[in-house]
């Protein structure tokens, strides 16, 4: 029983993560100003996915695997405003 209690916890906990990740990464993005936040858009890519490409100003990043079924298959771009 201990075995399923941990990692039901482990499962609550990354799911919160996810969600925490989703409420605020676009403002944290858009916002982020200077070389901390070059590093904020980078961590926030990195988590998003891999292969990021800007190609006309627009970014484009393949997302990992378990984003693709947390955002239900919707592709965002986070593009200038």
């Amino acid at each position: 029983m201990p075995i399923i209690t941990a990692r039901a916890e482990r499962w609550l906990e990354l799911t919160e993560k996810t969600f925490t990740f989703a409420t605020y990464a676009h403002k944290a993005f858009i916002t982020a100003k200077g070389k901390e936040g070059l590093e904020l858009k980078k961590e926030i890519l990195l988590t998003l996915g891999k292969t990021p490409i800007i190609k006309d100003q627009i970014l484009t990043v393949e997302p990992n695997e378990c984003l693709v079924l947390t955002c239900w298959g919707h592709w965002t771009t986070l593009e200038p405003v």
